[in-house]
């Protein structure tokens, strides 16, 4: 290995522990260490001493048995039991498990989820709503929600925390979370559903809403007013979300079987497709509270789902360095996987 790739591992080393040391929900965290816990009891139950070479071979071991999204639990749990104890060639040894055995039906739910919706699909279901807007308790959230995120894009959880700031006379508890804002008003603070453990570039982002005219500021407005009303605690929102959620599948099998696979999502998934169109991948990044933009850039709508609209939302600039930072910090750990086959003979 040459002095420039050993100085390049040791540093993306450091990074992968610090970036697995970063704050995590303690009943992630609580999760993680009853699977390690159990792991490595198996292991010792095997007769073998539950080092991370004998960890990876008993997870390897089990791999065609369980599903994809199984694996990943495991290896999350390991890597952060790794993590805690500073052992990079645990890290390491975790990290290389291949997940190519492994059994794949746990992903077919996602995978049938569609990722975008044509522009003759939502006048479809426009129509529907429209013919049917006193037919059912449920529908006028369903639509509200439905039209709300294609515009703002926020994740279905996202709208129960979310504030509608009217003016510059930002409340005063709300002042440091302002302090660097760029954009005008209104403005939507979201508090993003994903910021542990580096999936987002901090706790808040914020939405320049000041390009959206009346009738898109109507259904965000509406999408804040029937989710806060059930914000209450969380046992309340679970209810609602999941009350809205099959309601809409319900709807879609009963009346719409065509567009099978549309949820909620798939309008968060559009409405980014949207922005590509119009925005660099950074700036999408912040706009819908990704960690950096390269998860907006290969893993979400795609810019050639995307369709044109006057409606756009506008981002905070000052957020663009925090994405970038992360994003530095992502493409070093690429090159350590590039040259991952070196790393033995260091």
């Amino acid at each position: 290995m040459s002095p420039k790739t050993t100085e390049m591992y040791y540093l993306v080393i450091s990074i992968e522990i610090k970036n697995h040391m970063r704050t995590r929900e303690k009943s992630t965290l609580e999760q993680y260490r009853s699977i390690t816990a159990r792991l490595l009891s198996s292991v010792e139950k095997l007769g073998n001493p539950p080092t991370p070479e004998n960890v990876r071979q008993h997870v390897e071991h089990l791999v065609p048995l369980r599903g994809y999204a199984w694996l990943r639990l495991v290896k999350a749990s390991l890597v952060e039991h790794y993590s805690q104890n500073n052992n990079p060639d645990g890290i390491e040894l975790i990290g290389s498990i291949s997940s190519e055995n492994s059994k794949r039906k746990d992903l077919k739910t996602s995978a049938s989820k569609k990722k975008s919706i044509t522009p003759a699909q939502l006048e479809k279901l426009r129509a529907h709503f429209k013919a049917n807007v006193d037919n059912s308790k449920n529908i006028k959230p369903i639509i509200a929600l439905v039209e709300a995120t294609l515009i703002a894009g926020l994740r279905p959880s996202e709208w129960a925390f979310a504030k509608l700031i009217k003016s510059s006379e930002v409340p005063s508890e709300l002042i440091s979370i302002f302090s660097d804002y760029s954009g005008d008003y209104p403005a939507l603070l979201v508090e993003n559903a994903k910021a542990t453990n580096g999936r987002s570039f901090g706790k808040y982002r914020i939405i320049d809403l000041s390009g959206l005219d009346i009738n898109a500021m109507s259904f965000i407005n509406l999408a804040l007013i029937y989710s806060q009303k059930y914000r209450t605690t969380n046992s309340d929102w679970d209810a609602f979300y999941q009350t809205i959620r099959c309601s809409l599948y319900n709807l879609i099998k009963a009346h719409l079987p065509s567009l099978k696979g549309v949820s909620l999502y798939t309008f968060r998934h559009q409405c980014i497709a949207n922005l590509k169109l119009h925005y660099s991948p950074a700036e999408v990044a912040v706009m819908v509270g990704h960690g950096n933009d390269l998860t907006a850039s290969e893993h979400y709508g795609k810019r050639k789902s995307g369709t044109g609209t006057s409606d756009l939302i506008k981002p905070n600039e000052a957020d663009i360095p925090r994405v970038r930072q992360i994003l530095s910090s992502k493409l070093s750990k690429r090159i350590f996987s590039d040259s991952h086959e070196e790393i033995p003979n260091a």
